[in-house]
């Protein structure tokens, strides 16, 4: 005895699947900011900061474009979490150096906020979805 299936409508569902899968992709960068100011933000309060009256690397810790993203829309980039280049001594004090010992602030950051920056992604993606 066999039994026989036939499934209509497999084409719409494959184009139904992409246009879903595009637009999860178009929201995913504006999804990704609200997370990251989170942990820009997070950051700043772990950052050391020096006693002297001098400009603090933790008042310049910023979401940025990321660097990679080369000739793509700026709404359109992922994010990153950065300082000016005046303040690129970061990575030393997150990780230390033969000088002195790692003070992290970012990983802390990162570990603290992640479930804040992984939902406000779904929420994102997710509206994007359901319009």
């Amino acid at each position: 005895m066999s039994v026989r299936v036939t499934v209509t409508g497999v084409q719409e569902l494959r184009r139904t699947l992409t246009a879903l899968g595009a637009t999860a992709a178009r929201a995913t960068p504006a999804g990704l900011r609200p997370g990251a100011a989170a942990i820009a933000e997070r950051a700043r309060r772990y950052c050391p900061r020096r006693s002297t009256g001098e400009a603090h690397l933790a008042d310049n810790i910023h979401v940025l474009p990321s660097p990679a993203a080369g000739d793509v829309p700026r709404e359109d980039q992922a994010v990153g979490i950065g300082v000016p280049e005046r303040f690129s001594y970061d990575y030393k004090l997150e990780f230390g150096d033969n000088r002195q010992s790692a003070q992290p602030f970012y990983r802390p950051a990162i570990d603290a906020e992640a479930p804040t920056a992984v939902a406000a992604l779904g929420r994102t993606v997710w509206e994007a979805v359901a319009k």
